[in-house]
């Protein structure tokens, strides 16, 4: 018997109102699994004004007008914009990777450090998380994560360290709060008196598969026992139960959070914990986000994309690309944005 294997090809398209299309970026390769992010592949600014895709091992930052920056050798997901959107954080090289952030205004760019094994970029009030993993022992069976923090004045400080895999890991971006997801436990880590102490906040049965904190706080994770809400000072509260929670996002404003199944779409009231749901006729969903406009959330089902705005009763078609899966979806000015897949035999 001959086994065939399927090749993926990926592709990033920026779609205007009449229907053009421009292909930005194209990946080949044969996944190893069905599931895919597109965290690791294309980010827009807050602002709505850069968008940041990788294009092999390098990223490519473009603005409104299509000027475009390429920045060569950047490792596999490791770019982040700042919450203001005028700065982009990434990381390069392979082992020992240097961190550096990128003024998208002047296009300086300054180097905070370099670190083995970056793993996950998170901005902070004054400066930027960065997970690592070391080899403490000299073995690969002796993992040891930490989480470091470069500080815009340029001190590096270390957050946390300790043995195990930290599945992720969330910060205010308005206080020095951090909360850690490892080995099935949830740490709260908050700086005082220059020194970062941590408590323990819950444990659970399962690893968290997503986790991501308001501008107030309030935390959002999902594992194999559901979704749960975590607010400051209180219990962890778990408002769904379903195991197949795959995005997680938080109103800009923190008052709304959004999240998705494959079959359903939910707006949770933080607040009031009032909830409305949309169900799509025979269309699978597969990623969500609020778009650059904080009243936009993004829909994106196997291939079409729609807009929730929250004084809408259903969200409203956009667009639709045959023949193609969609992973992601944004706006990006007046385009949309999208990030689709399509299978091949060789």
């Amino acid at each position: 018997m001959t086994l065939v294997h399927r090749e993926y090809t990926y592709t990033l398209t920026l779609v205007d109102s009449s229907g053009l299309h421009q292909r930005l970026a194209t990946h080949r390769n044969r996944p190893t699994s069905s599931n895919w992010s597109t965290e690791h592949d294309f980010s827009s600014s807050p602002t709505g004004h850069h968008l940041a895709y990788a294009v092999d091992d390098n990223i490519v930052v473009r603005d409104l007008q299509g000027k475009e920056l390429r920045i060569e050798h950047v490792a596999n997901g490791l770019f982040r914009f700042s919450s203001d959107g005028s700065k982009l954080a990434y990381a390069k090289g392979d082992n020992e990777m240097e961190i550096s952030v990128l003024d998208l205004e002047s296009k300086h760019v300054s180097t905070l450090g370099s670190l083995p094994n970056v793993t996950r970029l998170k901005w902070t009030r004054n400066g930027l998380l960065a997970g690592t993993q070391l080899d403490k022992a000299g073995r690969r069976t002796s993992r040891w994560d930490q989480v470091m923090h470069f500080a815009s004045s340029g001190t590096r400080t270390r957050v946390f360290s300790g043995r195990g895999h930290i599945d992720r890991f969330v910060a205010h971006n308005a206080q020095e709060r951090v909360i850690v997801f490892r080995a099935k436990t949830i740490l709260e880590l908050r700086l005082r008196d220059g020194q970062w102490h941590s408590r323990l906040v819950g444990r659970f049965r399962s690893y968290v598969k997503n986790a991501e904190m308001s501008k107030n706080g309030d935390v959002a994770f999902a594992n194999d026992q559901g979704l749960f809400l975590l607010i400051p000072g209180k219990e962890p509260r778990r408002i769904s139960r379903s195991k197949e929670v795959h995005s997680v996002w938080f109103h800009r404003g923190g008052d709304t959070l959004a999240f998705s199944t494959p079959e359903r779409v939910s707006k949770h009231d933080v607040a009031t914990g009032t909830e409305r749901h949309w169900t799509p006729k025979k269309e699978r969903i597969t990623s969500l986000r609020f778009g650059a406009d904080e009243d936009d959330l993004i829909i994106t089902t196997e291939n079409r994309v729609y807009s929730w705005r929250s004084a809408s009763a259903t969200p409203r078609f956009i667009t639709m690309v045959p023949g193609r899966e969609l992973g992601g979806a944004d706006i990006f000015g007046r385009k949309t944005l999208l990030w689709s897949s399509a299978a091949s035999y060789p």
